[in-house]
């Protein structure tokens, strides 16, 4: 939801736009025929000023901690093997092992949590980053500063712990039929946790709004290295 060109939240207005300009990847270097990207990756928010585009991505080299909640869990499912699946599937799209994702045993070590509907809240969002209305079987929230510098942290439920967590990623139960569909929305989750924040129009693509596919296509890979080496992009 949140990665995606269709959410639409709040944020601090007087908010500056990330210009999409930035070091290439060699391997992803802009042609006489166009972007290097095989579709916009762009995240779209909507404040009082209007709408802006902007991409993100953790700095080179991180490491990013995720905390899996299972609680709520339907009976022959497996939210954690979908995210380490999710997660491996998309480093095999990094040429030069950009960013890595490793589980944590808490929401207080984590960058990420990830978790059904169901189960309590992880964390409480802020009112300037609202949860917009959207229809969809994956909900990724991730909240830009108000200068676009980076991203909030999202403060713990319950909790007068600050924590570290940048992104929250929902799976819907109600949307998704099995396990093998939960492994594809939440794979596409963990591309926008890596920086894709838009979806692909494109079916064979694991990014488009209802994925089709297992695993990142050809154009998939080529939007993530795109992203990963944009130099002016928001840094967690």
């Amino acid at each position: 939801m949140a990665a995606d060109r269709a959410m639409r939240a709040r944020v601090r207005a007087g908010a500056a736009l990330i210009a999409l300009a930035g070091a290439l990847a060699a391997c992803d270097a802009p042609s006489a025929n166009g972007p290097a990207f095989a579709y916009d990756p762009s995240l779209r928010y909507v404040d009082a000023t209007g709408e802006h585009d902007f991409v993100y991505h953790w700095p080179l080299g991180s490491v990013v901690r995720v905390f899996v909640d299972d609680r709520a869990q339907p009976a022959g499912w497996d939210i954690v093997a979908a995210v380490d699946a999710g997660g491996k599937a998309w480093q095999s799209e990094m040429f030069y092992r950009e960013v890595s994702l490793r589980r944590v045993a808490s929401a207080a070590d984590a960058d990420v949590v990830v978790h059904y509907d169901a189960a309590p809240a992880t964390v409480d969002l802020p009112a300037d980053c609202g949860l917009p209305f959207v229809q969809a079987a994956g909900i990724t929230v991730l909240c830009p500063n108000a200068d676009y510098t980076g991203l909030e942290v999202l403060p713990l439920a319950g909790s007068t712990a600050t924590g570290h967590v940048k992104m929250d990623v929902t799976a819907v139960v109600s949307r998704i039929a099995d396990d093998a569909q939960l492994r594809r929305v939440v794979a596409r989750e963990v591309g926008h946790v890596f920086g894709i924040g838009a979806h692909s129009g494109n079916r064979d693509d694991l990014m488009f709004p209802v994925p089709q596919v297992d695993g990142p296509s050809p154009a998939d890979g080529q939007t993530l290295r795109w992203v990963l080496h944009q130099s002016g992009a928001v840094a967690p």
